[in-house]
């Protein structure tokens, strides 16, 4: 299959795609831009206006308009409208006069603006567009050097459509060079992403690349089912010039495969498709190759030159030396001689002026190194940072779970001590429990004994003074009061020697220890410190002790003193609760 065969020579329009990718509040900006345009020296807003108002009417008019308004300009400054202009003349260059050399010139006037303005988006698109046409003219180590710049430029903003038509141009310079890996690596990766985004326009694009390599692995079924289905989506969708090209494929296909009435078939179907001078040269040197089979020598002679016209309205100076040595050899088959020589001046003449194609080959296999060593360095730098990502998280991992060890084995502790302190939160429980049943007893049996003692105390001192009237001696008398004095004083010594039996802490350890600890402490005041140890209120202990309120407080004043407590706010009760757990802990 010829190289001019190759669907990814279509493209879209410049300003077609900036419809696409610009948002749309652009016309604002756009209108800033014309005025910032309007202030460069050299321009010409007169020719401006003309390139606008001619180019939906008269095309080739228009951008003639536009490459005398930017060749006016000042070179020193760069407008985003101007950059946009060079595009737009050299995309005229390129697909509509095929004057390559004039598209390169245009392209690296944008390429320029873009580089002045710093927009990198923008330099990438061009070198893009740039490398297309360097494939076009079979330069293809410039192309492999302008496509790894545009990527580097591109990438970054993850435009996924245009970086797919340069991984596309990518597989069919590497196909062109005969890299067959490399080429069939990326025409799957481009058919991968525009079938995933259903794109109509580029699936028979992509379609039909693959075809081609299938063909060139001798898989010729595969390449016509390709090319078949390409051409049922063109039709669907109405795609004339994608459908033009899939014909010329398929003809291709079918002279290899022997299909002569059938390549003739589709190659009338195409006449009426083909509107250019590329598209009108292939039919050409299809016919040819039909001639050819046929021995119809004349023909195909007649076929070439036919197609050598056509590819002299532009730059196809590759298709012309591929029809100039296919008439050397059919000159010979019909002996003549003169046109033998004659026609191999002329392409004596064109390939003088370009390198040989094994020169390319050996360049594209230096710049394929190149690339080649880039890849590798950057799998390198992904993987370092891959191996950073796992070390970092591998060290974040161990330190949360070392977080996580500390925090538990922190909360087992608090658990422990909590428990420590339960425990000897129920120990006092438990005693002040025993204290408040012995507190209880020690009323109840109070209260008994008291009924007793004071009923026989009331019966002895009431007949001993119903006795005094019947006694004269006076001496008797005072005799019989002293006694009813003792008994009523009698009365306090017996309340302590019968309550000491019910109270334990009298004869404890704590009470030793408090009275070893405090010795300036009198009985009285001992015997308090008891009964606060019990937790007994001023008028539980004024009812057990048979003194005023008002005395135990001033009690309770001279024991704060000599326990030390004078100026604290720590009651005696909190000051015997932790003296007393002390003294269990020791």
């Amino acid at each position: 299959m010829k190289r001019g065969s190759y669907p990814i020579l279509i493209t879209t329009c410049w300003f077609c795609l900036l419809g696409i990718l610009l948002p749309g509040t652009a016309r604002a900006s756009e209108r800033d831009s014309l005025k910032n345009l309007a202030n460069i020296p050299g321009a010409d807003m007169s020719l401006y206006h003309l390139y606008t108002e001619l180019a939906p009417k008269r095309y080739a008019e228009a951008m003639n308009y536009a490459a005398l308004f930017v060749k006016a300009l000042d070179t020193t400054y760069a407008d985003p409208i101007a950059a946009r202009m060079c595009n737009a003349v050299a995309d005229f260059h390129e697909k509509e006069e095929f004057v390559y050399s004039d598209a390169i010139e245009w392209r690296m006037r944008s390429l320029h603006m873009y580089s002045l303005l710093g927009d990198d988006f923008g330099a990438g698109y061009t070198l893009y567009n740039l490398s297309r046409i360097y494939y076009r003219r079979s330069e293809f180590h410039l192309t492999l050097q302008t496509l790894d710049k545009a990527l580097d430029l591109l990438t970054p903003y993850e435009p996924a459509p245009i970086v797919a038509e340069c991984y596309n141009l990518l597989g069919a310079t590497y196909f062109m060079c005969q890299d067959y890996p490399n080429a069939q690596r990326h025409f799957t990766r481009y058919a991968q992403e525009v079938m995933a985004r259903r794109d109509s326009i580029k699936i028979p694009v992509a379609l039909n690349n693959l075809a081609v390599y299938a063909q060139s692995q001798g898989d010729t079924t595969r390449c016509r089912q390709l090319i078949e289905t390409s051409i049922s989506i063109c039709k669907e969708k109405n795609n004339q010039e994608m459908l033009a090209h899939s014909y010329i494929n398929l003809i291709n296909n079918l002279i290899e495969s022997g299909n002569i009435a059938k390549a003739e078939s589709y190659l009338e179907m195409t006449r009426p498709l083909v509107h250019n001078a590329e598209m009108r040269g292939k039919c050409h040197t299809n016919a040819s190759q039909i001639h050819q089979i046929k021995e119809d020598w004349e023909a195909s002679i007649a076929c070439l030159w036919s197609a050598i016209e056509e590819y002299k309205k532009g730059e196809f100076e590759m298709d012309l030396r591929s029809c100039y040595s296919d008439l050397i050899e059919l000159y010979k088959i019909v002996g003549d001689d003169e046109k033998v020589n004659e026609v191999a001046l002329e392409l004596y003449n064109i390939s003088k002026h370009r390198k040989l194609e094994t020169t390319y080959q050996q360049l594209f296999q230096y710049q394929n190194e190149i690339i080649q060593q880039k890849e590798i360095e950057r799998k390198l730098e992904k993987e370092n940072n891959h191996r950073v990502l796992m070390v970092v998280s591998i060290g974040g991992i161990l330190l949360f779970i070392m977080g996580v060890i500390l925090y538990f084995w922190k909360r087992r502790e608090i658990v422990r001590r909590n428990e420590i302190e339960l425990q000897k939160e129920r120990l006092i429980n438990e005693k002040n429990q025993q204290a408040i049943r012995s507190k209880n007893e020690i009323l109840e049996i109070r209260r008994m004994e008291e009924f007793k003692v004071d009923s026989m105390r009331a019966d002895v001192i009431e007949q001993l003074n119903s006795l005094k009237p019947l006694i004269k001696e006076k001496e008797v008398r005072d005799r019989i009061n002293q006694i009813c004095n003792e008994i009523e004083k009698s009365k306090e010594g017996d309340l302590w020697e019968e309550i000491s039996q019910y109270i334990p802490e009298f004869n404890s350890e704590f009470f030793q220890r408090l009275t070893q600890d405090f010795p300036t402490l009198s009985v009285n005041e001992r015997r308090l410190c008891a009964f606060l140890n019990l937790n007994l209120s001023t008028k539980e202990i004024s009812e057990i002790t048979r003194q005023s309120p008002h005395s135990i407080n001033i009690a309770r004043g001279r024991l704060r003193k000599k326990l030390g407590l004078t100026g604290s706010e720590l009651s005696i009760q909190e000051f015997l609760t932790k003296y007393n757990q002390q003294t269990t802990e020791q």
